[in-house]
C-alpha cells in the first residue's frame, strides 16, 4: 500500500506533544498547557509539518528555541525536542539546575550517546532536579519530511564529504554514520523493514551494509521498535529500500531543470518547502516587496501541478482563474435570484446562507492562484533574463543522443554574452563531458578555456576528469571481479 512519510512524521509528532501517549488516549491535551522547546534542527522538522495553529491545537501555547535567553515558568509542562549534542545537553542541565520549569519531557531527535546521557544525569544530580526530569525518548525522528513521498536528511555538503579526495576518512566515516542514523529514523517512523539493494564498491553500499546491520543488532535488543510491525500482514509485502550513488548519474544533478517543483529549487532557491520572490520594480516605478510562499500539501494546486513543466503550470493557473471568475460570477448572480424569489415566501435569508458558505472556499481558491501567479511571474523573469529554455532543450538533446554538431552548439552558447550565467554555461558542458566518454583532451582544453574566459569557476570541470577516471577504474575492477 501507500507509504506516506509526511503523515506518519505527523503522528509521530502529535503523540510526542502528547507526552508521548497515543493520540486518543484519554488524558486529553488540553489538561496540560505546555512550552515546547527546540533547536535549529528540530524547529525546520516542525515547522515543515506544523503551523502554529496546530501546535496551539495541542496544547502548546509557547515555543522558543533552547539557545533563546528564557524566563522561569511555573506550572506548565516544558517538552524539549532536540538534537543529542553537548551543547544541547549542557543547556538543559543549566535549565534544570535555574528551575525554569518545574517539568521538563526530553526528547531526542536520535539515539543519544550514553557518554552524554551520563553528563545529562550527573548535571542532574548535581542540582537535586532528579524530581524535573519526567520522561527520556529518542524519538528517531532526525528528518525533514518535505511531502508524503519526499524526505530529507538535511546534510550539508554530503557529496563533498563522501567523495572529495581531500577529505579524511574520519570525516566520511561521521557522515556515513549519519546517512545511516538518519535512514533507520525513516524506518523507524514508517514503521517498515525494507529489502535493501545497492550498488557494490562505493558509498551506497556502505551505507546499505552498515544500515543492514543496526537493523539486524536492533531486531536483538530487548527495545525492538518494530516489534509491533513484525507480525502484521504487511510484513509479506516489504517495500524496497534502493540506495545509489550520486555520481552515478551527476548530470541529473546538473541539468536546467522545467518542472515547476525542480524550477523552484533550482531558479528561486526553495527550501522548506517555502519560497522568496524577491523585491520588484513594476514598469510605473511601484516596488512589490519581497514575498514569502509556503508551499505544501495543504496547497491544492501545488499538489496538483507541482511536477508538470512550466508552461502547463502556467496555463493551469489560466484554465483555474477563468473557472475561478466564472463560478464566482454565477454565485452572486444566483444567490441574488434566489432572494428575490424566496424572499415573497421568507426564504431570502437561507438563499444569502448557502452563498455566504461557498465564500471562504473561493476566496481560498483565489489566494492559491494569486499566489502561484507571482511564483510564476518571478519564474518566468528568470527564465527571458537567462534564457533557461533554451539550456534545458540543448541538454535534454545532449543527454538524449540526439544533438546535432554538439561542438558547434556549446561554442555558440558560451560566445552569446546574453544567454545565461557563467555557472549555466558550466552546467551545460558539463553534461556534455559526463554524457561524452569520447571526448578528447584537446577538445576539453578548448571548452575550459572558453569558460575561463567567461569567468567559470573551475574547479567543477577538475573534478570532473578526477571522477571519470575512478569510475573507470571501479568498472575495470567490477568486470575482472565477475
Amino acid at each position: 500500500g501507500f507509504l506516506s512519510i509526511r503523515t506518519k512524521h505527523i503522528e509521530c509528532l502529535e503523540r510526542m506533544l502528547n507526552f508521548n501517549n497515543s493520540v486518543d488516549a484519554k488524558t486529553s491535551w488540553q489538561e496540560h498547557w505546555k512550552i515546547l522547546i527546540y533547536d535549529g534542527f528540530c524547529r525546520d522538522i516542525i515547522s515543515t509539518l506544523f503551523k502554529v495553529a496546530d501546535l496551539r491545537k495541542h496544547g502548546v501555547t509557547l515555543h522558543l528555541n533552547i539557545n533563546a535567553d528564557r524566563q522561569q515558568v511555573q506550572d506548565v509542562s516544558a517538552i524539549y525536542f532536540v538534537q543529542p549534542t553537548r551543547d544541547n545537553v549542557a543547556r538543559i542541565g543549566r535549565d534544570c539546575a535555574a528551575g525554569l520549569y518545574d517539568s521538563m519531557h526530553l526528547n531526542w531527535s536520535s539515539t543519544i550517546a550514553q557518554d552524554q546521557l551520563h553528563a545529562l544525569a550527573t548535571s542532574v544530580a548535581e542540582c537535586e532536579g532528579q524530581s524535573r526530569i519526567q520522561k527520556v525518548f529518542d524519538q528517531h525522528m532526525n528528518f525533514l519530511s518535505l511531502d508524503h513521498r519526499l524526505f530529507s536528511l538535511m546534510m550539508a555538503d554530503s557529496y563533498v564529504k563522501l567523495n572529495d579526495p581531500e577529505v579524511g576518512d574520519a570525516e566520511m566515516e561521521a557522515t556515513i554514520s549519519d546517512i545511516v542514523n538518519g535512514l533507520f529514523s525513516v524506518l523507524v517512523t514508517l514503521g517498515v523493514v525494507p529489502i535493501i539493494r545497492c550498488p557494490r564498491g562505493d558509498a551506497a553500499a556502505m551505507v546499505g551494509e552498515r544500515l543492514c546491520k543496526k537493523l539486524r543488532d536492533h531486531f536483538l535488543s530487548t527495545n525492538n521498535l518494530f516489534r509491533d510491525q513484525a507480525f502484521s500482514s504487511s510484513s509479506f509485502s516489504r517495500p524496497a529500500l534502493i540506495i545509489v550513488d550520486r555520481s552515478s548519474d551527476l548530470s541529473v544533478n546538473l541539468q536546467h531543470a522545467w518542472t515547476y517543483e525542480a524550477m523552484l529549487h533550482d531558479v528561486l532557491g526553495m527550501s522548506l518547502n517555502k519560497v522568496t520572490v524577491a523585491e520588484t520594480v513594476g514598469e510605473d516605478g511601484r516596488r512589490q516587496p519581497a514575498r514569502v510562499y509556503d508551499l505544501g500539501a495543504s496547497d491544492a494546486f501545488w499538489v496538483d501541478n507541482g511536477g508538470k513543466p512550466f508552461p502547463v503550470v502556467t496555463d493551469e493557473i489560466e484554465e483555474r482563474l477563468t473557472a475561478w471568475k466564472a463560478e464566482f460570477a454565477a454565485i452572486g448572480a444566483q444567490g441574488q435570484a434566489d432572494f428575490v424569489a424566496e424572499a415573497a415566501g421568507g426564504g431570502g435569508i437561507d438563499a444569502l446562507t448557502r452563498a455566504a458558505q461557498l465564500v471562504p472556499e473561493l476566496t481560498e481558491r483565489k489566494r492559491l492562484l494569486d499566489q502561484h501567479t507571482g511564483i510564476c511571474t518571478a519564474l518566468l523573469s528568470q527564465i527571458k533574463a537567462r534564457e533557461l529554455d533554451n539550456f534545458f532543450s540543448l541538454e535534454s538533446a545532449i543527454v538524449s543522443g540526439s544533438v546535432y554538431n554538439a561542438k558547434s552548439a556549446l561554442m555558440q552558447v558560451f560566445s552569446a554574452e546574453a544567454l545565461g550565467t557563467p555557472e549555466d554555461k558550466l552546467r551545460l558542458f558539463a553534461i556534455y563531458y559526463l554524457c561524452n566518454p569520447q571526448i578528447t583532451d584537446a577538445d576539453a582544453n578548448e571548452y575550459t578555456q572558453a569558460l575561463e574566459g567567461l569567468g567559470a569557476d573551475l574547479s567543477l570541470v577538475s573534478y570532473l576528469k578526477y571522477l571519470r577516471k575512478i569510475l573507470s577504474l571501479s568498472s575495470r575492477a567490477l568486470a575482472l571481479g565477475q
